[in-house]
């Protein structure tokens, strides 16, 4: 509101800008969707995925907050309503002839990093290993858990801790866990 902006301005705050006001639509469903998408996926969602996948020169593509098919999906009346479609089923209605068949009735799945197997490669392969790998495996008091995940004893995720655990003392002026 224009009190919340002064108050957040210490009093010195104009109007809001012209987008703000506009949200104030009839739906309630489609003000709060604008505001998700203005206030928080575009300012802070899609600034942190540009700047995290710029990092590690990767490119990221986000089809599904393309202006033009927003655009599309508003002119032929399938934006989603309050116990309707959800925007995302009805993004995907608009790139049926797009999308492959049998792709929207599919589950929401998560991506899952194959760290397991690549310990596993690295404890049988010498090649594979940085040299942080091979300060881990040579500390003798690490080596009881790598052992342990080595005979499948014990989850990937404790030798990966004691790993993430090297790399960052070394990396931030140690000379590693127990080093001076």
């Amino acid at each position: 509101t224009d009190a919340q902006v002064r108050a957040l301005a210490g009093g010195a705050a104009a109007s809001p800008p012209a987008a703000a006001a506009d949200r104030a639509e009839a739906d309630p469903f489609r003000t709060v969707s604008r505001c998700e998408i203005e206030e928080f996926m575009e300012p802070q969602l899609l600034r942190d995925a540009d700047a995290f996948t710029m990092a590690w020169g990767l490119e990221l593509r986000t089809p599904f907050v393309d202006h033009e098919l927003l655009a599309a999906a508003r002119a032929a009346g399938r934006w989603p309503r309050a116990g309707g479609a959800s925007y995302k089923a009805t993004l995907f209605d608009c790139m049926a002839g797009f999308l492959p068949s049998g792709h929207r009735g599919r589950s929401k799945r998560g991506f899952v990093l194959p760290i397991e197997r690549w310990l596993r490669r690295a404890l049988a392969e010498p090649s594979a290993r940085d040299a942080t790998l091979e300060a881990v495996l040579a500390d003798p008091r690490y080596r009881p858990i790598v052992d342990r995940f080595a005979r499948g004893r014990l989850h990937w995720s404790r030798p990966w801790a004691l790993y993430v655990l090297e790399r960052f003392t070394r990396a931030h002026g140690g000379g590693g866990v127990g080093q001076p």
